[in-house]
């Protein structure tokens, strides 16, 4: 398939499209904003592929939006646009709805806009790539019920050529950190991957306290 109208800036997928095929609007250059509705589930393999002018991705329905299954990076839109706007409003401080069970891969691949991120109680899973390539991502907030993250759920992905061959470099970028829970499957994770990680139950010295916000957490970090 691909791009039949190269000319086309702004693209509303129609409310009862449920998937979007394979290099669906790959190639269309001058596409600057794409609007997804609540009810797609699967995005094709490089469905935006090459959308180099994209600068916003709408969503309706943030739940939704955590549903839907990427077949590659280049499925989603948000690996070109950055920026993501949930009922208009930029995304910056993201807060997972409740009823998530999982956080799918590449879900928010991209995603420039995002500092912070709140997962609910509830999630089991965080799989590859969920927040890949989100290079101001600073703080997210995972629970207890996590059990399982990928290992390169928060990396960056730097591509290399040398000696004829493609290779690829996966990284935590600095000034990332992880606030959970001491004795969390979270806390292990940070510690093997060796992201700096702050305790959600502590008071004293001036370690963050327990309930902590995002806004209150970020404070303390930029304070720091």
């Amino acid at each position: 398939m691909g791009c039949n109208d190269k000319s086309i800036e702004e693209l509303i997928i129609p409310d009862n499209v449920k998937a979007i095929n394979h290099e669906a609007f790959s190639g269309c250059s001058s596409l600057k904003t794409v609007t997804i509705p609540k009810s797609l589930i699967s995005l094709g393999g490089h469905a935006f592929y090459g959308c180099e002018s994209l600068t916003s991705v709408n969503i309706e329905d943030l739940k939704a939006w955590c549903r839907v299954n990427h077949n590659n990076p280049a499925s989603n839109p948000l690996l070109y646009a950055g920026n993501l706007y949930l009922n208009g409003s930029l995304v910056t401080n993201l807060e997972i709805p409740a009823g998530v069970k999982r956080l799918k891969y590449n879900i928010f691949r991209g995603c420039t806009s995002i500092t912070s991120v709140k997962i609910p109680e509830g999630v089991s899973s965080i799989e590859s790539s969920v927040f890949g390539d989100c290079p101001n991502l600073r703080i997210a907030y995972i629970p207890d019920s996590v059990t399982t993250i990928d290992k390169n759920a928060f990396t960056h992905v730097s591509t290399n050529v040398g000696q004829g061959k493609l290779s690829f470099e996966f990284e935590i970028k600095n000034g990332f950190t992880i606030v959970c829970n001491e004795g969390s499957y979270a806390a292990q994770y940070a510690s093997e991957y060796g992201i700096p990680v702050k305790y959600n139950n502590q008071s004293k010295n001036g370690t963050l306290k327990e309930n902590l916000s995002i806004i209150e957490a970020i404070r303390y970090l930029n304070n720091k």
